[in-house]
């Protein structure tokens, strides 16, 4: 019994400037080279003034793009090709000694909104700080002013307000889930030269374990580590000590300068 072939029809989007016979082609290639399927026909027809390209497929490889949600056979675009403009400023505000621009986000209006949009402002702002430092950068080769420098500290502060809106999220949350908030914290770590120095605790996608080049920190302790280390702890007990004896000398200046000596008892009650 022979195997019926159940052709499907499969319509994508093609832009206006696309080139329809590489298309064609490449459709062909890649389904033909990666699966062992039979391509019916290829063709570009114009519906409703917009080019689709139509692939008519056998049943089996339609399954198979249904299931892989067309990953392999999707074409795409950017909506607008500006390149390196989206580094600078718009043209219209170039030479303008000032440029108006709007209020930072407040903490109120960042609370309202979700999380999938407050994703879409923080690189929408990061895109915004890059095009501000880039033009900070080239005003700064032409010898001008940058116009309207306020807008770096708007657009750190709409950030850090970002910021902490999400760590509010996170610590609800958790809260919520574990009973209580782990988050960053200052906790005393040794350094590669056996110091005790204070760090901020950060995230980490796998368990911290120790690496394969943590054993190269070895190498550094000699005779001038233990040297080194043993001139900073006498600087440290010398900045100590005298940082001891300036608060007695204040302390006792402060005690003399409330003295009234044509008071003999407050003088006698010193000399005691």
């Amino acid at each position: 019994m022979t195997n019926t072939i159940i052709p499907c029809i499969v319509i994508f989007n093609i832009c206006a400037n696309c080139d329809c016979a590489a298309l064609m082609n490449f459709s062909v290639t890649v389904a033909i080279s990666r699966f062992n399927i039979v391509l019916l026909a290829v063709d570009v027809r114009e519906v409703t003034d917009t080019k689709v390209l139509v692939i008519i497929l056998s049943r089996s490889l339609f399954r198979f793009l249904r299931v892989n949600r067309l990953q392999s056979f999707t074409f795409s675009t950017t909506y607008k090709l500006t390149g390196l403009d989206e580094f600078f400023d718009e043209k219209k505000n170039w030479g303008e000694t000032t440029v108006s621009c709007g209020r930072p986000w407040r903490k109120e209006e960042l609370r309202l909104k979700s999380n999938v949009d407050l994703h879409k402002l923080w690189y929408i702002l990061l895109k915004e700080r890059n095009m501000l430092m880039t033009m900070e950068e080239e005003h700064y080769r032409c010898l001008e002013r940058m116009p309207s420098s306020e807008r770096f500290e708007k657009v750190e502060e709409s950030m850090e307000n970002l910021l902490m809106v999400v760590e509010e999220r996170n610590r609800a949350v958790d809260e919520l889930e574990k009973g209580e908030w782990i988050g960053p914290t200052v906790v005393e770590k040794v350094d590669q030269l056996g110091r005790e120095v204070p760090t901020l605790t950060s995230e980490h996608f796998t368990p911290k374990v120790i690496k394969s080049y943590a054993e190269s920190d070895e190498s550094m302790w000699s005779q001038k580590t233990l040297k080194l280390l043993q001139l900073e702890r006498e600087r440290n007990i010398a900045r100590k000590r005298e940082r001891k004896r300036r608060e007695r000398y204040f302390e006792r200046l402060d005690h003399w300068k409330k003295i009234d000596y044509l008071d003999e008892k407050s003088i006698e009650k010193r000399a005691v």
